[in-house]
């Protein structure tokens, strides 16, 4: 496995982790999305992932769509979108957006977004600071 795949699956299991920690509600279902790092425009995903049975597993273009589509009854518990901003050897930065069906109109959604610090410490990645924005759609 490359370093890029290793750094993308660690942020993917990582979210998973944080979110628990967080105690961020039930987590079973919900997609994990690799984005590319574009500023306009759709993008597709670069990886797609769904926490089942305990287990973050490879999932498809079809659990995005569902989980970022117009049909609310389609909707994971939650759906988590991330962007790598930068990366070097040592450090990253790695832009996170929490989606959750509990927005205010019925085809709306509630959320945050996070920009995440990680260092390479004795050969693996750690999540060393977050910075969190609250955001209603």
């Amino acid at each position: 496995m490359g370093n890029d795949a290793k750094l993308e699956t660690f942020i993917a299991q990582s979210i998973i982790r944080e979110k628990s920690k967080e105690g961020h509600r039930p987590l079973e279902g919900c997609v994990v999305v690799h984005l590319p790092n574009v500023e306009k425009g759709p993008a597709s995903p670069l990886k797609v992932w769904k926490y089942t049975q305990g287990n973050l597993v490879d999932s498809t273009i079809e659990d995005y769509e569902r989980a970022v589509g117009k049909d609310r009854s389609q909707w994971p518990s939650s759906t988590f979108l991330f962007k790598i901003k930068s990366v070097t050897p040592i450090s990253a930065t790695v832009e996170v957006d929490t989606l959750y069906n509990m927005g205010i109109a019925p085809t709306s959604r509630g959320g945050n977004a996070q920009e995440w610090t990680l260092e390479m410490r004795l050969g693996s990645w750690v999540v060393t600071g977050k910075r969190t924005t609250l955001f209603w759609d």
